[in-house]
């Protein structure tokens, strides 16, 4: 069995990459070099380090609260509830550092 055969319409030439990028001076075609491309990486690279490294270190402060919490439990005689609140700070920030790291992750990768 034959498959007729259907005509497509028209398609626009794809214009070649080095006519679009011409040098009006010299007529030599621009072109990114490698050394800029793996800077332009090396410093997104960073970015995100830095990003990761504080939102590692943002949530020690809450793992650093939460141990607090339990350690002194009942041990603050003018507050009793304030191993409570170290507890809840240490498990919202460590919530909210999971959430941001997630947010940061699926943007860059």
């Amino acid at each position: 069995m034959e498959i007729p055969y259907s005509a497509l319409p028209e398609s626009p030439q794809i214009p070649n990459v080095n006519s679009e990028f011409q040098n009006e001076e010299h007529d030599e075609p621009h072109s990114a070099t490698a050394v800029l491309a793996v800077a332009a990486h090396i410093r997104s690279f960073y970015r995100l380090l830095v990003i990761i490294l504080a939102l590692f270190m943002i949530s020690g402060v809450g793992t650093a609260a939460i141990v607090m919490g339990y350690l002194k439990n009942n041990s603050c005689p003018s507050s009793r509830i304030m191993s409570r609140w170290l507890k809840l700070f240490g498990i919202v920030d460590l919530i909210m550092c999971g959430f941001i790291a997630t947010i940061v992750c699926t943007f860059t990768f």
